[in-house]
């Protein structure tokens, strides 16, 4: 009887340790595994540049939407349309109920070549939904600073195009109340087979949640 006593109660220990577990777990927030929250949100400070349609993109164009941000060029040989290409895959696949209030945002780092109708026609090769950014450079660095965006020109010897521009290579998530909300450490190899498109969608759907 003894040995039963005790039985019963090893038992009983082990069903609460299990209750236990199991609350921890379900209580524990998501964690993203590809977009890195940042520790705090931050609005962004005033700044004024131009979209794709020659109209004024502000701080408060970020109002009101989820906006995914990337800071290329159009004559950038790499990352950039790599990235576009990434935010097409990934526009296709939301949800619809996560369309709607999605936007994807190219911001121009070489504002001397990127023209409103040079960006319209860049990003427009890759969704006609996208937003091009350009504007003055001093404009333009007011939103870079707040970022952390580092970008600078390369001189080409030799070559038509004069020179290129070395830039951050992140994508920024922007949430609705036009805060800094999450990152994503992106790297020119976006279209190797490691890329994990569904985990990114994840991530996205979890942090919306």
């Amino acid at each position: 009887m003894q040995f039963v006593k005790w039985l019963f109660i090893l038992v009983a220990l082990l069903a609460m340790a299990a209750g236990i577990w199991f609350g921890v777990q379900f209580r524990q927030p998501y964690e993203p595994q590809v977009l890195r929250l940042y520790p705090q949100a931050r609005p962004l400070a005033p700044f004024e540049l131009q979209d794709q349609t020659g109209q004024p993109f502000t701080e408060a164009s970020f109002k009101g939407h989820w906006s995914f941000v990337f800071f290329g060029f159009t004559y950038c040989p790499d990352v950039c349309p790599t990235t576009l290409a990434l935010f097409d895959r990934m526009a296709k696949q939301l949800p619809d109920a996560l369309q709607a209030d999605t936007r994807f945002v190219l911001v121009s780092v070489d504002p001397e070549r990127d023209t409103p109708a040079k960006l319209a026609e860049y990003v427009g090769w890759f969704n006609s939904d996208f937003t091009g950014v350009t504007g003055e450079r001093e404009a333009l660095n007011e939103l870079t600073r707040q970022l952390g965006v580092v970008y600078m020109k390369v001189p080409l010897p030799g070559s038509d195009e004069g020179y290129t521009v070395d830039h951050t290579a992140k994508i920024f998530l922007i949430n609705p109340r036009g805060e800094r909300f999450a990152l994503f450490d992106t790297a020119p190899s976006l279209d190797s087979p490691t890329f994990d498109m569904a985990q990114l969608l994840r991530d996205y759907e979890a942090i919306r949640d």
